[in-house]
């Protein structure tokens, strides 16, 4: 669903107002089990170091954690190919993942780092072209910081969310484990 100021505006300040984590928390309190993906999580302020709606992207980190069927996906943007923008969304990431609680479970929370996924409109035309994203955003998770959450980030996190492992069950199957461990040489 989208989470986001921009982009689907049916009239100015659709948005802004339609879009707010707010609403989608109150849907949440309602239907704690609905499956849910936040795009763009919250919007670029917060992530890429904005200044409007920096709440936005935090009320949707607060949401992944508390909800376990709550995801959010943040790429595609064009500012990954600047560098400052780029180093911004590097430390937004880490700062996020140091929130972590260290075990999972509906009394402590669940990890964003477990619940940010890659590109979900990564088919729609950008600003920058989507090899250069895809390299910078790739370059972010090769940071030793980040490293660990590379394989998460770019597909576990996408087969969570998918819930993958009981609509697939023949996935673990070794020949397709090995199919799907690309990742294995970061």
């Amino acid at each position: 669903m989208h989470c986001s100021t921009g982009e689907f505006e049916a009239q100015k300040g659709y948005g802004a107002y339609e879009s707010d984590p707010e609403y989608w928390a109150q849907a949440l309190e309602k239907h704690p089990d609905l499956r849910l993906c936040l795009g763009h999580a919250g919007g670029g302020d917060y992530w890429f170091g904005g200044t409007q709606y920096q709440s936005w992207g935090k009320k949707v980190a607060s949401l992944c954690r508390k909800y376990p069927k709550v995801f959010c996906e943040v790429t595609t943007h064009s500012e990954m190919t600047k560098p400052d923008r780029q180093a911004c969304f590097a430390d937004r990431l880490i700062e996020e993942f140091k929130n972590d609680p260290p075990v999972e479970g509906p009394e402590t929370g669940y990890k964003f780092s477990r619940k940010l996924l890659y590109g979900t409109d990564w088919y729609f035309p950008d600003a920058a072209v989507r090899s250069q994203v895809l390299a910078k955003t790739e370059q972010v998770f090769l940071h030793p910081s980040l490293k660990e959450h590379y394989e998460d980030y770019f597909c576990g996190n996408a087969a969570r969310y998918l819930n993958v492992a009981a609509k697939l069950p023949h996935l673990n199957s070794s020949a397709v484990k090995a199919r799907l461990r690309p990742f294995d040489k970061y």
